[in-house]
């Protein structure tokens, strides 16, 4: 499938400071690292049009009526709601507005909701947002853009803004934190979720485009994503690494593993390996190289 979009692959800047001076972090496919503000990216990284209409044919190809109820799934959240809880108390006990980027079906809105907030939920999917409706959420179907807002949206501020596992295919993340500013209320606050560069997963294997292919539009690190919001002028109160990224390190097979090790693994059992890959998920997380971390900021 990704051969289908590689006549997007075009871009050659930034996506954040525009920069095009980079060094190469990877080689296949090609990743490099910006010199100015830290992000890595794909080079050449893939035009706008080509992530929506990437993202669009890799939705129409799943079966989303298997994905369950997302009032249901809210309980997955329970660790993101407790820290939010512990750093944005007022969120919850003040009935804040929250709106969250790339919502999908709307689990964390549920959660959001549940907690006590006022939340809505934004998602290019209406296939996704048709389902959040179906179970009483308030998903609107469009992007984090100017002019991509729905209007059910537009004129509306928020005390706090959500990027969960979204901030990556940004195609412009300098307009984003413009539109991040007409959004926020005064003193807003935000809190963004994302798998970073630098983190284990990503040392045993340099495949860059292995989760988000070739549509994802930079790669965050700890210390450049920290930066970024600073340089935007928001405060960044903790950051803290997700306890239980869901991936799987033992999948990454050879590249990660010796033979010996491979062996070892193969006589695991399931509930072996499940402990096997907590057990990585920690260490990493202990010495620094966590798979995602949790970015907490207020204006």
């Amino acid at each position: 499938m990704n051969s289908d979009f590689e006549q997007y692959m075009t871009v050659t800047d930034c996506p954040y400071c525009h920069n095009t001076d980079a060094e190469k972090i990877a080689d296949t496919p090609h990743t490099v690292r910006c010199k100015m503000c830290g992000l890595y990216r794909l080079f050449p990284r893939m035009t706008r049009d080509g992530q929506i209409a990437f993202v669009d044919y890799h939705y129409g190809t799943l079966d989303i009526r298997e994905w369950g109820n997302p009032l249901e799934g809210a309980a997955q959240s329970k660790w993101e709601i407790g820290k939010l809880s512990e750093f944005f108390p007022s969120v919850f006990q003040d009935r804040a507005d929250v709106l969250d980027v790339g919502c999908g079906e709307g689990g964390f809105v549920a959660a959001l909701q549940q907690a006590g907030a006022s939340a809505d939920g934004l998602e290019p999917q209406q296939r996704l947002v048709l389902v959040g409706r179906e179970h009483g959420l308030s998903l609107h179907k469009g992007r984090f853009e100017a002019n991509e807002m729905p209007e059910e949206l537009r004129g509306r501020t928020f005390d706090l803004i959500c990027f969960r596992e979204s901030i990556y295919y940004m195609p412009d993340l300098q307009e984003a934190f413009g539109l991040l500013r007409a959004y926020l209320k005064p003193g807003g606050r935000i809190y963004v979720k994302s798998h970073v560069g630098t983190s284990a997963y990503y040392k045993l294997n340099r495949d860059f485009a292995k989760r988000y292919s070739i549509c994802v539009a930079a790669i965050p690190t700890r210390v450049a994503l920290s930066r970024i919001l600073e340089r935007e002028g928001y405060h960044v109160r903790g950051v803290i690494p997700y306890p239980n990224s869901g991936f799987d390190y033992l999948s990454l097979g050879p590249c990660a593993f010796s033979s010996l090790a491979r062996r070892v693994m193969n006589t695991l059992s399931a509930q072996g390996e499940l402990y096997l890959n907590k057990s990585m998920t920690y260490i990493a997380n202990a010495l620094g190289m966590g798979d995602c971390l949790c970015f907490f900021a207020c204006a």
